[in-house]
């Protein structure tokens, strides 16, 4: 048997030698993981069970498959009906042994102890081969009308419970399948309500600019670039008109579907309008709807060379998607050649697939901005064009919007002013009886310091007298029955300072002033 483990052993090696890499440590692997003596035990127990000489190798005995059906037929009878005996090709011994896997799983052995082809046929994977028989060995102690030798630990698992616990596994299996299907139509509906809503949302974006284009060309007296403009097209129609694709529209969400709807609300119709004026002022040409006009990228290239001549050498006309972005990429490089701002530089999709077209508006402004410092150019600029009247409609729209803004901003002021008013008049109000109360007590205390500084003066008034320093001072005493002393003096210079004398004594000073 050494013998035989070692040819088995051997067809393993040689397998390993024409690997390389991974393949050949996956092989590795496989080889450390044979087992000789499960190899024969494995071997022994299919003998005792057909009732024959032990097989001297498990890749030789077995690779035609016909051992296995033989063995699974004495396990259960009539399991495998029909097998090639006598095997002379390698597909028939192939599918010997794809009978045999199948009728493995039939007596519900696990998945991972079933074996592939292959792993056998071509020595892949021995190993798994062995514990194959280990797990059949193991299983064929709970299958009914057998009671031969045993292979392995031994088996308490009933077949019913067997069969209990696929059942419940398969219960478990179809509960989360249910689960997971649930929620993925619950994704399926939310988008499609996106969706729904979305298309909705640009059919009316499409349908306003078309209504501005159509009364922009109105109140310029231009034709019609289609027929009945009158009536008002259909939502087929009308995407169709501007090359969107129904089906190639996808729902946007989170972040994306924010920042669209911003962009949407933050756009200026009068601004359009605006830069609209002066495309068509700069370059004489038509210029209708900002999307539909500006996408093929002529006009922008036209306008380029109108500021600064042959600074766009090639423009191109085809109605080629692929030559249309390149008109646009043209315009955009010089842009940024004439110093424009590159905040302003809006992205080719933002006008060709009319991801963002206040982009587009903002470019087309902050490009009108710089020609004023170009020397090639010569006018007009953005701002001396007259404006093409805005509608009454959206003058009524911006008009509603700025009275709102007012409304809201005067009626914010009236309430800080309120609020600041009884603060104020809360505080002026404390402030102005604490100002009482301590007047008072002033007031009522200053009777006794008033007669005593009174009678100091008067005192020290009747003892001494006043002299003025001046070259024309008069001496004067005075009356000791009066409250005020009166000076007078004959000079109409200025006094700068006056003294009251006593004698030879000049220790005090006073300044009496009327």
């Amino acid at each position: 048997m050494n013998g035989n483990q070692s040819q088995t052993k051997r067809k393993l090696e040689e397998n390993q030698q024409q690997l390389f890499g991974l393949d050949a440590e996956v092989a590795q692997k496989i080889l450390e993981k044979y087992d000789p003596q499960k190899e024969k035990e494995a071997l022994d127990w299919i003998g005792n069970i057909l009732s024959e000489p032990a097989l001297t190798d498990l890749f030789t005995g077995l690779k035609n498959g016909v051992v296995l059906c033989r063995l699974m037929n004495k396990l259960r009878p009539g399991l495998i009906k029909r097998f090639d005996l006598n095997p002379k090709h390698a597909l028939t011994e192939r599918e010997n042994i794809q009978n045999y896997l199948q009728a493995c799983k039939a007596i519900g052995i696990p998945s991972q102890d079933i074996f592939e082809v292959s792993d056998l046929h071509q020595a892949k994977l021995l190993p798994q081969v062995i514990q194959n028989l280990f797990a059949l060995g193991r299983q064929a102690q709970v299958l009914s009308n057998f009671d031969g030798p045993q292979l392995g630990v031994r088996y308490a698992v009933s077949m019913e419970d067997q069969v209990k616990r696929s059942q419940i596994k398969e219960e478990e299996k179809n509960e989360q399948m249910k689960r997971f299907r649930a929620t993925e139509d619950s994704k399926v509906q939310r988008r499609d309500f996106l969706l729904a809503k979305q298309k909705s949302d640009l059919l009316i974006l499409k349908r306003e600019e078309w209504e501005r284009a159509k009364r922009r060309r109105k109140n310029l007296g231009r034709p019609a670039p289609i027929d009945k403009e009158d009536v008002a097209p259909t939502d087929q129609e009308l995407l169709k008109y501007y090359n969107i694709d129904e089906d190639a529209l996808q729902a946007v969400y989170g972040m994306d579907a924010e920042v669209q709807q911003k962009n949407r609300l933050k756009y200026d119709i009068q601004a359009e309008e605006e830069a609209l004026d002066w495309i068509e002022a700069v370059t004489k040409e038509k210029v209708d709807d900002i999307y539909k006009s500006l996408r093929s990228g002529v006009i922008l290239c036209r306008l380029i060379n109108c500021i600064r001549p042959n600074t766009v050498l090639k423009i191109n006309t085809r109605a080629l998607p692929l030559m249309e972005r390149e008109n646009i990429q043209h315009f955009l490089n010089a842009c940024v050649n004439l110093s424009v701002p590159r905040a302003n530089v809006f992205n080719i999709s933002d006008l060709y697939e009319g991801k963002d077209l206040g982009a587009v508006v903002n470019c087309v402004h902050a490009l009108g901005r710089q020609t004023t410092i170009i020397s090639t150019f010569n006018g007009p600029y953005l701002k001396q064009i007259p404006r093409t009247r805005i509608l009454e409609d959206d003058e009524e729209i911006q008009k509603n919007k700025r009275n709102s803004f007012r409304k809201n901003i005067g009626g914010r002021n009236s309430q800080t002013s309120n609020q600041m008013k009884n603060t104020m008049g809360k505080k002026g109000s404390q402030t102005t009886n604490q100002m009482r109360n301590s007047f008072r007590k002033t007031t009522t205390s200053s009777p006794t310091r008033n007669s005593q500084t009174s009678n100091q003066i008067q005192s020290s008034l009747s003892s001494k007298t006043l002299t003025l320093t001046t070259p024309t001072a008069t001496t004067i005493t005075p009356t000791p029955k009066t409250s005020h002393t009166i000076v007078e003096i004959n000079d109409s210079e200025t006094t700068p300072l006056i003294t009251a004398n006593g004698g030879n004594d000049s220790s005090s000073c006073c300044c009496v002033i009327l």
